[in-house]
């Protein structure tokens, strides 16, 4: 009887040890894909954000500062909305809206405010981060400041609306 004890028991703690062994395998994994992430985040021109379903911001890139003048401090205090301005403030709200209902991002271009005053133009997209239940719980988004084309695109139209005239 104490043979098979002895057994059973080591068999526990070899599978305690494997179990121990996947969890540091997993752990070290996840620590790798967060780096990568940082990494990326931290050096991409375009700027990252995870906020949550309220729109309370839980993480903006480096960009932010480079592209709108905000200290990740500033940006803390708050909401991912108020920069918006009020006449695209819908418009995102609904977009946001349905990335969260279809797990889909359409991509829209809004107005921002710069901590100088001046409105730069953003072309965003959401994505989803579900949890296990499938529940929509935080928003990816990847904004990209397209001011200097759409200035671009307007001064061509003038351009072309002038030499027409």
């Amino acid at each position: 009887m104490q043979y098979w004890m002895t057994y059973l028991l080591l068999l526990l703690a070899v599978l305690l040890i494997y179990q121990q062994w996947r969890l540091l395998r997993y752990r070290a994994q996840l620590k790798h894909r967060e780096e990568l992430f940082r990494i990326v985040a931290e050096n991409a021109a375009d700027m990252i954000a995870l906020v949550d379903v309220k729109g309370h911001r839980l993480y903006n890139s480096p960009a932010y500062t480079k592209v709108l003048g905000y200290s990740p401090e500033e940006l803390a205090k708050t909401s991912a909305f108020e920069q918006i301005h009020p006449d695209d403030r819908f418009r995102v709200l609904e977009a946001a809206r349905e990335a969260r209902r279809t797990g889909i991002g359409q991509k829209i271009e809004y107005r921002i405010r710069h901590k100088d005053g001046r409105w730069r133009i953003l072309e965003s997209t959401a994505s989803t981060i579900r949890d296990d239940a499938g529940e929509v719980q935080k928003l990816v988004i990847v904004n990209r400041d397209i001011t200097d084309r759409k200035h671009a695109e307007q001064q061509l139209e003038r351009n072309l609306s002038s030499t027409m005239s």
